[in-house]
């Protein structure tokens, strides 16, 4: 759930992503690269099976794609690679924090999906992930660094970098962050203030001819005073400060132990509405602020700094891949 905005070298450095900057100051960066579809499952659907969702069959949340059509990691397994897979799933057709099950021909041993995860900190303390509003909240239930979910993701993908020597590999660490409901350290919650929020120049804009859909959309996101947006937004962007955190380490890893010879691509499921058009969240809107999406890819001896405006998805991923991978 980020879009281009939130990502300062996309153009606003007040975001605070020294290690995305840093990525794309390395290698490419895209421009004109769209989601399959701006919801969480249809656009995971189109990373990890090249096709698009009405195809795939996984065309909205919690609706699986369908078996007979082969994922990221059944294909490189295929070709002889290591496929792990580490973090948010959302492709098994059950509710938001999965079943536990490894899935997608990927290796089990890696595999920590928002049940894993909730199952590991216990009832009381995931209920509370799940309910904190305030960092004094986060830090009563316990939030340290080494108790989110973000953080265990990122060690596992550091535990797969380290043990896999020089079997060709195909490593998706799948950060959840900066997604709702946005837990992070503490200290990133009071990282921002409202001041810090830009506000659209749309904000809060009529619907007036748009259609139903943004009506009905509208209506299940009351309208809010800016200030009480805003307010409400710093927890989401002091999220987003804090996952390009652990992007950096799974980054630094990568350099470490693989870095002559490893592709690295960045890029988020879709974007976020963020009040621009008068609307929230994200869902049946073809606004770039939701379907533009942050993309950057970095190769080995491959172009550093450059820019391309190129137009990429989401379905390009794959086959793009499997070209580099011969």
């Amino acid at each position: 759930t980020q879009n281009k905005s939130m990502v300062g070298a996309y153009g606003n450095p007040a975001v605070d992503t020294p290690n995305l900057d840093r990525l794309a100051q390395t290698g490419v960066r895209f421009e004109r690269a769209y989601t399959s579809c701006p919801l969480c499952t249809p656009a995971r659907s189109g990373l990890f099976t090249g096709t698009h969702p009405p195809v795939n069959g996984a065309w909205c949340n919690n609706v699986a794609p369908n078996p007979a059509i082969p994922l990221m990691g059944e294909i490189f397994g295929h070709y002889g690679y290591r496929a792990a897979y580490t973090g948010k799933w959302h492709l098994d057709g059950s509710a938001y924090f999965g079943d536990g099950v490894p899935g997608g021909g990927f290796e089990p041993d890696w595999w920590y999906d928002g049940k894993r995860y909730a199952q590991d900190i216990g009832p009381e303390m995931f209920s509370a992930y799940r309910t904190c509003k305030t960092a004094g909240e986060l830090r009563a239930a316990g939030f340290t660094e080494d108790k989110i979910w973000g953080h265990r993701v990122a060690d596992r993908a550091i535990d797969f970098l380290g043990q896999v020597g020089d079997d060709p590999f195909c490593l998706v660490v799948s950060f959840d962050e900066p997604h709702g409901p946005h837990v992070t350290p503490p200290e990133y919650w009071e990282q921002f203030t409202a001041d810090d929020i830009p506000q659209p120049p749309n904000y809060n804009a009529p619907l007036d001819g748009k259609p139903q859909l943004q009506h009905v959309h509208r209506a299940s996101h009351p309208e809010l005073d800016w200030l009480e947006f805003a307010a409400r937004q710093t927890r989401f962007f002091g999220c987003n400060s804090y996952v390009d955190r652990e992007i950096g380490r799974v980054v630094e890893a990568v350099e470490r132990l693989h870095g002559d010879d490893t592709l690295i691509v960045y890029t988020s499921d879709h974007g976020d509405m963020m009040g621009a058009h008068g609307l929230r969240s994200k869902g049946p809107m073809m606004y770039k602020e939701i379907t533009n999406i942050p993309f950057l890819a970095r190769l080995p001896g491959g172009p550093r700094g450059a820019v391309s405006r190129a137009l990429a998805s989401h379905v390009d991923l794959i086959p793009t891949m499997l070209d580099l991978a011969g």
